[in-house]
């Protein structure tokens, strides 16, 4: 597929409705060390995307947090964490999600979608890096779906996976300009 992406048109606009994630399932030591964590993040925050931003500080490399530590063992993949986190914030009411999404960039790349956590703050969706709390739409980032489902299933191959290559190529987005010029015309 191609994708034409203008600079003019700014960051995309999420809009889906602000429900919370159901609470994650904790043993007893796990339901101590999220309420501990939780209430430690509280301290360091002055808004909902600041307590976000600063709970995926806490579960993120070089974290000296226990509590973190402790909630993360199982959590092997990235998606795994930030589905956890968007669990923990709907612990303490705050709307957030994940989405799925692609780096864009100057040369061929090839990967999966990335995992972003979502976190509506009233009036808006703000997104997330879960990997290093930055907050905000990256001018790269392309976002592909927010949602729970599977993006392949294929009947009788539980582990069908999706590989995406991507490329700027300037002479896709000159012909596909001049095609909406002729269009318009």
């Amino acid at each position: 597929a191609t994708v034409v992406r203008s600079e003019e048109s700014g960051p995309p606009t999420l809009d889906f409705p602000a429900t919370l994630a159901p609470p994650p399932v904790l043993g007893e030591a796990e339901a101590i060390a999220a309420q501990t964590l939780l209430d430690d993040v509280r301290e360091q925050s002055a808004s909902i995307v600041t307590y976000a931003r600063e709970l995926v500080r806490r579960f993120g490399e070089g974290s000296t947090s226990a509590e973190a530590a402790l909630l993360s063992e199982g959590l092997a993949t990235p998606e795994a964490r930030t589905t956890f986190m968007a669990q923990l914030l709907g612990v303490r009411n705050i709307p957030a999600r994940v989405v799925h999404g692609l780096r864009l960039g100057e040369t061929e790349t090839r990967g999966g979608l990335q995992p972003w956590l979502a976190v509506f703050n009233g009036p808006a969706w703000t997104l997330i890096d879960p990997r290093t709390a930055a907050e905000g739409f990256p001018s790269d980032f392309f976002l592909w779906h927010a949602g729970n489902a599977p993006l392949l299933v294929v009947d009788g191959n539980p582990r069908a996976s999706v590989e995406f290559i991507t490329s700027l190529n300037l002479a896709d987005a000159m012909a596909m300009a001049e095609r909406r010029l002729e269009v318009q015309n």
